[in-house]
């Protein structure tokens, strides 16, 4: 059966994998806290915010219903915007796939793999025209992946949560409604690396271990500290310790562990003790199996 005749409904999935080049934005450090914006067929979608960087690793999976007919889908744009936590975020160039090229990809068959040049793109990102010119006078370009699958309606995603503790409405054996908390950490930064790579810096990220999950941040490369503000979010009526594991990104094999360290179950126990909206900051040394390690403020 070709693509054409497959009736079932499809759904596009798109994987924002990196940027390179950005350009000086922000003041102090010049550099950029980055995110990509996804636009097709009325759905908007965003990627976390990566700090301080010049050049953001996302690796953040989107999917977007097409359904049956793909002759009648649009343009795909993307947006890479600077964010600014006071004012206006700054746009700093786009990158698009014109409607042609989007109806040629989604007549390709589902779970079956796109051809070469189409499955992975590097797209110029630009603005009123022309080629934003990154910090390294390189053209600043941006990196997609896509693949087709069939359309399987989901649940909506549950929206980031509040800092600290926050409340979830669920219902009673009665039907009244009660609130139930939610525990959230939020993965700051983290200061004074280690030098890990040829280029003697670090790609780094943080996995959480919780509940016998693992849960990453994006990762931020080539520095020696990285801002995240990442959110992760976990409701349970058990409580259980929390280990924040620091690694090294590889292109090309495992990434290497830098460091951990460890919440115990029993703060983790008093925390969900105290009244809804409670936050607590604090910094954490991150101990690695060398003596070494860094500063991090989960």
């Amino acid at each position: 059966m070709s693509g054409a005749e497959d009736k079932r409904p499809k759904a596009l999935k798109v994987v924002v994998v990196e940027i390179h080049h950005l350009p000086k934005v922000d003041w102090g450090t010049g550099k950029c806290d980055a995110f990509v914006q996804l636009e097709f067929e009325d759905k908007s979608e965003k990627t976390q915010v990566i700090y301080k960087t010049y050049d953001p690793v996302f690796d953040e999976e989107f999917v977007f219903d097409v359904g049956t007919d793909v002759e009648d889908v649009g343009d795909f744009e993307f947006k890479v915007w600077d964010y600014d936590k006071s004012t206006k975020d700054d746009l700093v160039g786009t990158c698009r796939i014109g409607q042609g090229d989007m109806v040629r990809m989604l007549r390709g068959r589902i779970n079956e793999p796109l051809p070469e040049g189409v499955a992975e793109q590097t797209l110029t990102v630009v603005n009123k025209g022309k080629a934003v010119i990154g910090q390294d006078k390189k053209p600043c370009t941006l990196t997609v992946q896509f693949s087709i699958q069939e359309s399987v309606r989901r649940a909506p995603k549950a929206k980031t949560r509040p800092v600290g503790l926050s409340r979830e409405p669920s219902a009673s054996p009665g039907g009244a409604s009660v609130q139930k908390k939610m525990l959230e950490f939020i993965v700051h930064s983290v200061e004074d690396l280690p030098k890990m790579d040829t280029m003697g810096k670090c790609d780094p990220f943080i996995r959480i271990h919780y509940n016998q999950g693992e849960y990453d941040t994006p990762v931020v490369k080539n520095v020696y500290e990285a801002y995240w503000e990442s959110k992760f979010g976990f409701e349970s009526d058990e409580f259980h310790e929390a280990r924040f594991e620091l690694l090294d990104w590889n292109r090309i094999g495992k990434s290497d562990t830098v460091g951990d360290f460890t919440i115990p179950r029993g703060k983790i126990e008093e925390v969900m003790r105290r009244d809804v909206g409670f936050e607590e900051k604090k910094e954490y040394r991150v101990h690695g199996e060398g003596g070494g390690g860094a500063t991090a403020r989960p």
